[in-house]
């Protein structure tokens, strides 16, 4: 300690005999040296009065004088700049709780707080790879003032995040590394927590912008128990999802979206969302769901209504826009068994890879089961069955109308297809098989198909089949065998015409697709 400054030389942790975490720096105490009088206790009579002068008393005494004393000094700052070097350090609050990898990382703090107000000046971590988040941004702590009022909490802040990859510190987040600016402007005072502005910008295009209300759960004067309740506004500019997870399967979206929740002990009860794209185009949804808490299982019962929905604005895979109409979610668990029930669905849009076709309506039920292992993050199996109508309105008011069945059931590494039936708008299709994905792809499957339309389901496949396919094989790094047998199959494909008839019978380990076309150069 020198004066004011509190000098940190050097403070260091280890773990299993190296060191892994160090810092150093200053801080700057809000302190002030005043002299105070303090009374002093002479012994044998004598009594010290100015150094220089000795006054002899008959008997020990008490007297009083200036002593030099540093007291807090409520107009200094308090100032904190330290430099923190960790090396695998695992953080032991969180051990058991989250799997957080061990932090090898450079933090660089620079902080000054003052009265009830906190400023960062640059609070900066930086790990391998030029992975870095910065803040900065000041904030007013709910301290008590002169008039006796509570001050509310307000915070606001700036974050750029360059490169950063949260995986480096727990591979259970599921972002990728990620470049963004954030800016954060939130204020709390008694049970309400305000947020004034939420807004994240990638690549200088990808935005999202929130705001909101959140009321805390408290329990007032009459005893009366009041629940969290949160109201938020979302606003998406062709945000990116895949900037996040290159594994989410959507488009950049532009959208609003609306929020209203309630959440009391185990009940989460979703009063309003919606989400609107551009014109009328909107998807609602009100559901009440029971959280698997105090060891009461999960329950979800939810209803969703479409107007005008475009669901290509989300994946362009997707063959349909103009979706309208309505279905009802009943979920629930079953120790490691999760299953869900649709019921009430009926659904119509519009068909864009067929405009002789002005609407398709889907009717009928689901159930869907899923097992998870043990840990309960991993799937164990799976089973999907629909039975409902596929219909069609055609050009000239005609009408097609079909029955159209799906039952799917398997694990990771197997797929069972029992059935897969529709006969009517799409054509007719009626196929069974299994693929085994243990080693390399194996596949027995076996389908008939009538004016099949295989872009009703998928827009990327325009065609119109007709014929039986049998087909056996495995696809692996060792073996790669095709059985077709009896095959009859005519129509067209991605406008082309297709005609395949007979057996066909192919070992091509060893041979490489680029090495079959030269061996073949009239196979079309």
């Amino acid at each position: 300690l020198r004066g004011r400054d509190l000098l940190l030389k050097q403070f260091q942790i280890s773990q299993h005999g190296k060191w892994r975490a160090q810092a150093q720096g200053t801080v700057q105490l809000p302190l002030v040296q005043v002299a105070q009088s303090q009374p002093v206790t002479t012994a044998g009579g004598v009594v010290p009065s100015d150094g220089n002068t000795r006054i002899i008393a008959p008997q020990p005494a008490v007297v009083t004088r200036a002593m030099p004393r540093l007291v807090i000094d409520r107009n200094r700052p308090l100032t904190v700049n330290a430099q923190v070097q960790t090396r695998d350090f695992v953080l032991p609050i969180f051990k058991g709780k989250v799997a957080l990898k061990p932090l090898t990382a450079h933090i660089d703090v620079n902080a000054v707080q003052q009265g009830n107000g906190i400023v960062i000046n640059r609070l900066q971590l930086t790990q391998a790879g030029n992975s870095q988040v910065a803040v900065q941004g000041s904030a007013r702590l709910p301290l008590i003032d002169a008039s006796g009022n509570r001050q509310p909490l307000a915070i606001n802040a700036q974050v750029k995040l360059n490169n950063f990859n949260p995986q480096q510190l727990s591979e259970q987040i599921p972002i990728n590394a990620l470049t963004a600016n954030m800016n954060i402007n939130a204020r709390q005072q008694g049970n309400q927590v305000m947020l004034d502005r939420f807004q994240m910008t990638q690549q200088g295009r990808s935005s999202i912008l929130a705001q909101g209300t959140a009321q805390l759960p408290r329990v007032d004067q009459a005893g009366r128990q009041h629940p969290l309740a949160v109201d938020a506004q979302v606003n998406l500019n062709n945000f990116d999802a895949q900037l996040l997870n290159r594994n989410i399967p959507l488009n950049p979206v532009t959208a609003q979206m609306r929020i209203k929740a309630q959440q009391q002990g185990n009940q989460v009860r979703l009063n309003q969302f919606e989400m609107t794209q551009k014109g009328n185009s909107s998807v609602s949804m009100q559901a009440v769901a029971q959280l698997p808490l105090n060891r009461q299982p999960l329950k979800l019962n939810d209803k969703v209504k479409t107007r005008n929905f475009n669901p290509q604005q989300l994946n362009n895979k997707i063959p349909l826009t103009d979706l309208t109409g309505a279905l009802s979610i009943n979920a629930y668990q079953t120790g490691d068994q999760y299953i869900a029930q649709v019921q009430n669905l009926d659904l119509n849009a519009k068909l864009l890879s067929d405009a002789s076709i002005p609407r398709v309506r889907l009717t009928g039920q689901s159930t869907a089961a899923v097992l998870l292992n043990a840990d309960r993050k991993s799937l164990k199996s799976f089973a999907l069955n629909y039975n409902g109508q596929f219909n069609a309105q055609g050009s000239g008011q005609t009408y097609t109308q079909g029955p159209l069945r799906v039952a799917l059931s398997g694990t990771p590494k197997l797929l069972k297809i029992s059935e897969l039936y529709h006969n009517g708008a799409a054509g007719m299709v009626n196929a069974k098989g299994q693929v085994n994905l243990t080693q390399g792809a194996q596949w027995n499957v076996q389908a008939q198909l009538k004016n099949f339309k295989p872009h009703y389901f998928v827009s990327t496949i325009p065609g119109n089949l007709s014929g039986h396919v049998d087909s056996q094989g495995q696809w692996s790094a060792r073996r790669k065998n095709v059985l077709l047998d009896n095959v009859d199959l005519n129509g067209t494909l991605k406008g082309k015409a297709l005609s395949v008839q007979g057996d066909l019978a192919v070992d091509l380990a060893g041979i490489s697709a680029q090495n079959l076309k030269k061996n073949s150069p009239h196979n079309n």
